[in-house]
């Protein structure tokens, strides 16, 4: 996908200026606080805000500029917004077929999106007779039979369960990959973000301050002003070198940086990770959550705790409720949050080795080759 940007938008109190130049990417997440323009970035993106001044382009096609201004109807997006739009009077089969009477798709691969999303039981009752998350996947699966030139996502799993989440999220991942669908998503989860979306556009302010790779994103200082505490944490390359098919794990190196401080080179420490469809000694990116990792003065033997990676503290910083801990990992900085009564106990300080632990990690969509 080829996703030019260049618009400001101007509202009584209120400015937001969206700009960015994206290629090659499928799937863009988008990353903010509440209130800092992600959803009218959406909306501006199909049409539904005239608003905004300025171009956009999707591929080869003009969407916007200064002359022109096509209209939502014409720019075959789909959009799921944090409201569903389902029509209650109407069954969710009824609902369905609004969109299936006009999609590109086969009824046979219809009607396996709609099993593979777990709504084949629900197609008789009405919304009123849903609860919120069940909702949510009904209109989620309305904008997937549209198979639309670009698919727009606004926080399109906030109403699930942790484990629901995980099922429709891999679900979508794989629609996405088999009708080549591009897709933008904003997400309050980082977790989501860095599962499906191959690059990222950060905004704060109602302005883009960082497109760049989902990796780089989400190990980027910024990302500190836009996210909680509890879903900060850091991006480690690795490598696959050994894997467990009947754990369904494998085991990874840290691609080690050159540190100043070590004469020659190093080899990276190892860490278990979730098997993932690619090839042995395949190069990616893991996420480490910054509230998952447990610091320890050794070793914790006898544990659930699958990964200990060993470092040393290089900085400390003083949060109001929390304290940061930035750990020297193979030349990479790991962040780690404890509390300020942790950090006492420990009597953590700089230059000190720490042991890290944590019991799983999550791995980065790679980006796709172009």
């Amino acid at each position: 996908m080829l996703l030019k940007i260049d618009i400001s938008v101007s509202r009584s109190n209120w400015q937001a200026r969206y700009t960015c130049e994206i290629s090659g990417a499928r799937v863009v997440g988008v990353i903010g606080r509440s209130g800092s323009g992600k959803s009218t970035l959406l909306r501006q993106l199909a049409g539904l805000d005239v608003d905004g001044q300025g171009d956009v382009q999707i591929n080869s096609t003009l969407w916007q500029s200064q002359t022109i201004h096509v209209p939502t109807a014409h720019r075959n997006v789909a959009m799921v917004q944090q409201d569903y739009l389902l029509f209650p009077h109407l069954s969710v089969q009824q609902n369905l077929a609004l969109v299936q009477k006009q999609s590109a798709l086969p009824i046979a691969d219809q009607n396996q999106i709609i099993d593979n999303m777990g709504i084949a039981s629900w197609l008789s009752l009405k919304p009123g007779q849903l609860s919120g998350g069940q909702q949510q996947r009904v209109a989620l699966v309305s904008a997937m039979l549209q198979k639309p030139r670009l698919l727009l996502l606004d926080e399109p799993l906030s109403a699930l369960d942790f484990k629901t989440r995980s099922q429709v999220l891999q679900q979508l991942k794989n629609y996405l990959d088999q009708y080549q669908v591009p897709a933008i998503y904003v997400s309050h989860h980082l977790d989501e973000i860095s599962s499906i979306a191959d690059h990222c556009l950060l905004i704060q302010n109602a302005e883009i301050v960082l497109s760049a790779p989902t990796h780089e994103v989400l190990d980027h200082p910024k990302l500190e002003q836009s996210v909680s505490a509890e879903q900060f944490g850091s991006v480690l390359p690795i490598q696959a070198i050994k894997f467990d098919h009947d754990d369904h794990i494998m085991q990874c190196q840290i691609i080690p940086l050159a540190d100043p401080e070590t004469s020659g080179t190093i080899e990276g420490q190892t860490i278990w990770a979730p098997i993932d469809a690619i090839l042995e000694n395949s190069q990616l990116h893991m996420q480490l959550p910054a509230k998952n990792i447990v610091l320890a003065h050794k070793p914790i033997e006898g544990s659930s705790f699958q990964n200990c990676l060993s470092g040393k503290i290089v900085r400390l910083v003083q949060e109001f409720d929390h304290v940061l801990v930035i750990v020297r990992v193979d030349g990479h900085d790991l962040k780690v949050i404890v509390s300020k009564r942790a950090q006492r106990q420990l009597e953590l300080s700089e230059q000190q080795l720490v042991y890290c632990h944590t019991k799983s990690v999550s791995l980065l969509t790679p980006a796709i080759a172009h």
